[in-house]
């Protein structure tokens, strides 16, 4: 997650770029104002800051065992060569933030970003996505992300959405897996007015895996879409879909999840399971779970589930003196925390787990200093329920 500061002046300030990629402890931030909040975070990181690539990147370069580079004005590439594991997570940041000479400030930000990973064979990446906004700009992003995974690569792709209730974004994900590789996306969706996340996944070859897994908490009138397909082409392969959601206030959410199983791709696993709570009676989702199998020897399901707290686990908790203030949010914490121990990156893990716990504590009503400008990560922890 990142932070952007009041007084931050971004006109025309981007990060150098990286040789490879510079750690996180190398940055250069625009202006020394805008920081990863992660703690103990280690990354190769860039800032894509109002859809524009730092100048440094225009070209490809060679003879590294991986590259980053921009295609276009709009396009970046990553490309990790056969066999390269990568030492610790590509983090791409992609910043809204109103600039001071733009003139009117009314004025929203219209983005259009491309981003395409390709792992050769054997190779390993873990890219963390995160987008995020000041308070006050409005922006539409658009995002189309292309992955290609070569025979027996692994790729973890991490998305984290922070943004005010004046922005949407719109995410395109494409991702064509190969026999033996493996694929791991996880988007998370903390804060934004509109955020919709749309991902399709072709495992094409023998025992390729992919796992798609999402995590939402809404609230006001945020509004949170999830559609994910997910095309057995090949025998042997496997996949799994996990989606859990929090929505409070009057907030609405969907999510479709399609699976698909082609004539001749027998010995297929695919599971898929939605669940949702809904805090108050104006709170609305709706849920969409699909299975299409044209082959015989297979090992499919799908469940969803849309409802309340577990009334009797409240009773029983206020049996034994927990205050029930108390004991919905650990109810509410136990129910996400399914997805955030399975992300695979410890610092993420534990700065998502406190930013739930935050928001939480202030039973999801929006507070804009909590979920969009975090600074006391460590010190929430040790905040009473």
């Amino acid at each position: 997650m990142s932070k952007a500061e009041e007084g931050l002046n971004v006109a025309g300030s981007v990060p150098a770029a990286l040789s490879g990629v510079p750690a996180a402890s190398d940055r250069m931030i625009a202006g020394d104002a805008f920081r990863c909040d992660v703690s103990d975070l280690d990354t190769h990181s860039l800032i894509w800051l109002n859809g524009r690539l730092p100048e440094n990147l225009a070209g490809r370069r060679e003879g590294l065992p991986w590259q980053v580079y921009r295609e276009s004005d709009h396009t970046l590439v990553v490309r990790v060569e056969e066999g390269v594991v990568v030492d610790k997570p590509l983090q791409i940041i992609v910043l809204c933030k109103r600039e001071a000479e733009s003139g009117n400030k009314d004025t929203g930000l219209d983005l259009a970003l491309s981003l395409r990973v390709e792992l050769g064979r054997g190779a390993h990446l873990t890219v963390v996505h995160c987008i995020d906004s000041d308070r006050e700009t409005e922006a539409s992003v658009q995002g189309a992300v292309r992955l290609e995974l070569a025979p027996a690569a692994r790729l973890s792709w991490l998305s984290l959405q922070n943004i005010n209730n004046r922005c949407r974004v719109e995410n395109s994900l494409r991702a064509d897996v190969a026999a033996g590789a493996g694929l791991h996306t996880c988007f998370c969706s903390l804060n934004g007015g509109l955020l919709q996340n749309e991902q399709r996944i072709d495992l094409n070859g023998v025992q390729a895996e992919a796992s798609a897994l999402g995590l939402y908490l809404v609230d006001g009138t945020q509004k949170v879409y999830n559609k994910v397909k997910i095309n057995h082409n090949s025998p042997e392969a496997h996949s799994r879909q996990l989606f859990k959601g929090i929505l409070d206030d009057s907030a609405s959410g969907r999510f479709e999840g399609h699976v698909f199983v082609a004539n001749g791709a027998q010995k297929t696993e695919a599971y898929q399971t939605n669940r949702n709570l809904l805090l108050t009676k104006k709170a609305k989702f709706q849920t969409k779970p699909y299975l299409e199998i044209y082959a015989d020897d297979v090992k499919c399901s799908h469940g969803a589930t849309i409802g309340q707290l577990d009334e009797k686990a409240l009773f029983y908790m206020r049996c034994r003196g927990i205050s029930q203030t108390t004991a919905r949010r650990l109810l509410m914490y136990a129910f996400a925390a399914e997805v955030i121990r399975e992300i695979g990156v410890v610092p993420l893990e534990e700065h998502l787990t406190r930013l739930v716990q935050r928001r939480l504590r202030g039973e999801l009503n929006a507070c804009e200093d909590c979920a969009l400008h975090c600074t006391a990560t460590k010190a929430c922890a040790n905040l009473p329920w």
